[in-house]
């Protein structure tokens, strides 16, 4: 991680980012490590945000975005990175050219990693339980809100260190909302074609999109909660699995996957599959782990991860058969653990 050269102290309503390091290259933009401060006033040393810049490619109902966008301020829950400002900025974060208006995103700033990087290491059929129970709890908050997060997936979920061990380690949502406007705004649409931008977006997405994408996504981008269900399916089979697909530039993806020997599938994600093959022809995903706690929660998993919608369970129904699993380990202060 290195400091950029030129950085642009940047206004958000009532913060200022700024002393930023470029920490990653994201599907729509780029994303900054940065300090942030009140816009007026002094702050803590060490107060650290993650400020997400998105390229906007076209124009497009900004000021209707923004207020579905400011929405998201007020959600406060343990298990979702909170997001403490947006706007849209003419101004450079970084010394560079800029045509149009960029989205910046400023957002809580967690110390772990991403789940995916965590997915590289072993883990424990508790862990694995505890985590599940976590991401659960995140999403059926934001379902609760009628929020649909719209981009789950392991990166999107965030590491938060407050110990030294591993079980002091909690899980946060991010990115969660904000999968529209980033493809409406990010997304180029030549005069005159007609296919929707966000359909298009989603059948043409690489492999790091498509991955957890639900199904039915594929067909009129509209997603749904039980589409969200569907992608943490798809994060929980391969949280329980370790399954993985190897990207171009040597990343693992952790997901659902299943081979057809089919032109228009080949060895895809199980959404993609869904979508492109024949009803009734993708096979069932196959688990290997069996122990008891692997059985109860491959089942659960295999229901999130149904074809048809009306066969998914809530977030708030997988949050309850977690608990239950919870409650057969004979450990003591097992539910403190889970809940940081």
């Amino acid at each position: 991680m290195s400091s950029l050269p030129a950085v642009t102290p940047l206004t958000l309503g009532k913060y200022v980012a700024d002393k930023g390091e470029k920490i990653a290259n994201g599907t729509f933009g780029t994303v900054y490590s940065v300090s942030y401060r009140q816009a007026e006033g002094l702050y803590a040393v060490g107060e650290g945000a993650v400020l997400k810049e998105i390229f906007c490619r076209s124009s497009g109902d900004k000021d209707g975005a923004l207020e579905e966008l400011k929405a998201l301020l007020c959600l406060d829950h343990k298990y979702i990175a909170k997001i403490y400002e947006v706007a849209f900025r003419d101004g450079p974060f970084v010394e560079e050219v800029r045509s149009s208006p960029h989205l910046f995103v400023l957002v809580e700033f967690c110390n772990g990693g991403t789940f995916g990087e965590r997915l590289l290491e072993p883990s424990s059929d508790l862990q694995n339980l505890r985590w599940m129970s976590q991401i659960s709890e995140g999403l059926a908050f934001l379902h609760s809100k009628n929020l649909v997060h719209g981009d789950l997936k392991p990166d999107n979920i965030l590491l938060n260190k407050v110990g030294t061990s591993e079980d002091m380690v909690s899980l946060k949502l991010t990115d969660y909302g904000l999968a529209k406007s980033c493809i409406l705004f990010s997304q180029e649409q030549a005069e005159g074609e007609s296919e929707n931008k966000m359909i298009k977006f989603y059948k043409e997405s690489p492999m790091d999109v498509k991955s957890w994408t639900a199904p039915e996504v594929f067909n009129n981008a509209e997603h749904k909660k039980t589409s969200d269900i569907f992608s943490m399916g798809c994060v929980f089979y391969g949280l329980l699995e370790r399954h993985y697909k190897v990207t171009a530039d040597n990343r693992k993806l952790f997901g659902a996957f299943v081979y057809l020997d089919h032109p228009k599938v080949g060895d895809a994600p199980l959404g993609w599959a869904f979508h492109m093959a024949p009803q009734g022809l993708v096979p069932e995903i196959g688990f290997s782990r069996t122990t008891s706690l692997a059985n109860s929660l491959k089942d659960l998993t295999r229901q999130m991860l149904a074809h048809s919608l009306n066969r998914r369970p809530s977030a708030e129904k997988v949050l309850d058969e977690l608990k239950l699993f919870a409650s057969g380990f004979d450990k003591p202060n097992v539910f403190k653990a889970f809940y940081l």
